[in-house]
Parts: C-alpha cells; sequence; structure tokens
C-alpha cells in the first residue's frame, strides 16, 4: 500500500456509482418457502477523478502509481467526496489517461478512474 502523496491538489471527482446489487441467494425447499440470503453486504464504487497537475506533481502522481504495484494495490489517503464529505479514501486505480493541456507551462490533466470499497 501507497499514500497519496502530500503536494497533489485534491481531485475533481467528475462523477462515482455504488454498485451494491444486493445479491440474493434463493434456495427451493422441499416444504415451505424458499430460503433466501444475501450473498454479500460488500460493494464497490467505481468512479473518475482529475487532475492538473505541474510538472514536478506529476513526477510526484508516477511515483504513487509505481509504489501501488501499478494500481494492483490500495493507495490510501486519497480526498474525494463520495456523499459524506471530502475524506480520505483507500483507491485502487482502473485506468490513468494522461493529456498535456498547456504544454508552455508543463502542465498535464489526468482523468483517473477508481475503485474504492470505503464509503463515508
Amino acid at each position: 500500500m501507497s499514500a497519496w502523496p502530500s503536494g497533489l491538489p485534491a481531485p475533481q471527482l467528475k462523477n462515482y456509482t455504488n454498485t451494491d446489487l444486493y445479491n440474493v441467494i434463493r434456495t427451493d425447499m422441499e416444504s415451505g418457502p424458499p430460503r433466501q440470503a444475501r450473498r454479500s453486504s460488500h460493494y464497490m464504487t467505481v468512479g473518475t477523478f482529475t487532475l492538473t497537475l505541474t510538472s514536478a506533481q506529476m513526477a510526484s502522481f508516477q511515483s504513487a502509481v509505481v509504489a501501488s504495484n501499478y494500481g494492483t494495490d490500495w493507495l490510501t489517503g486519497v480526498p474525494l467526496d463520495t456523499g459524506g464529505g471530502n475524506q480520505p479514501h483507500r483507491i485502487r486505480l482502473l485506468k490513468v489517461t494522461r493529456k498535456t493541456v498547456f504544454p508552455q507551462d508543463a502542465r498535464y490533466e489526468l482523468t483517473v478512474n477508481f475503485e474504492t470499497d470505503e464509503h463515508n
């Protein structure tokens, strides 16, 4: 697990969705009504946020991505508002798209797709 670099700005959340499909297992019984049980109460939130970074901030972000095993491990302390105010979350990076938006200032715009299982 690696931590969100402290020198980065807070991400601008574009969207997020909960995949809270309450999966129910129904088992027919020999007598009486079918038995019902929930598979899991665990659900994931997936979303997208953007960041506009300088060259130094971009290097810091790339270090965090490498430290998180290129998104396969959790990245902790990411300040996101997923409904309960701006709070630090633990996320896993799904996809990062980089675009140079201000070449003369060496600024980059990142679009990051993420998932989290924390809900505040």
